[in-house]
């Protein structure tokens, strides 16, 4: 047992994320974390890691990226349901939430939501984060699209701990994140007559009044995050920005959106951030 917990700290120690949620769900190591000495530590040593992980996440740079090639769901384009009804095909983005530092242009992995991340946003005070899962994408007899199996979740990013996590009941049609004060609401559209706000409690999500000034910082469709042209300014002591760069038509497949970090600095060099697979402020496209 002294060995494998070793072991476990060790990967911890390495990237808090992903292996810290990876050995909180291995089955083989149930025994590990009920015995008194061993799961005292791993607990401690869990808690310490995560604080670690999360220092300086208040001046980096958060987007949503691709770790591997998405899933194509290539017969969405135009397509519906059949006769018998709505189509439900399984989403494989692959995306995650991350964090880039302008200093020493280091990643982060913020959350390991089995890829199934579609679109984030910061608050406005810069401390949390919130972002939205979706399991499927329904294709309607009526052509439309929608996101089943749908949640948000929020992150406190001076110590990553969970600040809410809950499910939308039904398919949304659009889901969009709400910025309030320093905090989120959700608007979630599941039909003409059917719209509602909502914001995170104790529980879940709970309907919410907000002013009508609020404004939408994410539109979440069947399609992906709309209005993917965005930029952002990076730590104001660095300077420079960071924009949203779409492929080039005729690319191979069209090609992912990568983001484009700017320095302030004259002779500073830009830094491109999304890899062969994509990435982007608030989330991608559904290809």
């Amino acid at each position: 047992f002294g060995e494998a917990l070793d072991e476990v700290l060790r990967l911890i120690d390495r990237a808090y994320l992903p292996w810290s949620q990876d050995v909180l769900s291995a089955a083989d190591l149930g025994a590990l974390k009920v015995r008194d000495a061993e799961g005292k530590r791993l607990r401690a040593a869990l808690d310490a890691a995560r604080l670690r992980w999360a220092e300086g996440l208040g001046t980096d740079l958060i987007l949503v990226a691709r770790l591997r090639p998405p899933l194509r769901l290539a017969d969405t384009q135009g397509g519906a349901g059949d006769a018998t009804g709505p189509r439900a095909l399984v989403l494989g983005q692959r995306q995650e939430v991350f964090a880039w530092s302008p200093w020493t242009q280091r990643y982060r992995q913020l959350t390991s939501e089995e890829g199934r991340v579609l679109a984030a946003a910061r608050s406005r005070d810069g401390r949390r984060i919130a972002y939205v899962t979706a399991e499927k994408l329904v294709l309607g007899a009526d052509g439309l699209t929608a996101l089943r199996g749908v949640a948000v979740s929020e992150l406190d990013l001076g110590t990553l701990a969970s600040l809410g996590h809950g499910a939308i009941e039904g398919d949304a049609l659009r889901v969009e994140i709400l910025g309030v004060g320093t905090g989120f609401a959700y608007r979630v559209v599941q039909g003409p007559d059917k719209i509602e706000t909502l914001g995170l409690g104790e529980g879940g999500l709970r309907p919410r009044n907000v002013p009508r000034h609020a404004r939408a910082v994410v539109t979440l469709t069947g399609h992906g995050v709309l209005d993917t042209e965005q930029s952002a300014p990076l730590d104001e002591r660095c300077g420079g920005s960071a924009r949203v760069v779409q492929p080039k038509i005729g690319g191979p497949m069209g090609g992912p959106p990568t983001i484009i970090v700017t320095g302030a600095r004259r002779g500073s060099v830009n830094v491109t951030i999304g890899g062969p697979h994509g990435a982007g402020l608030t989330g991608l496209p559904i290809p």
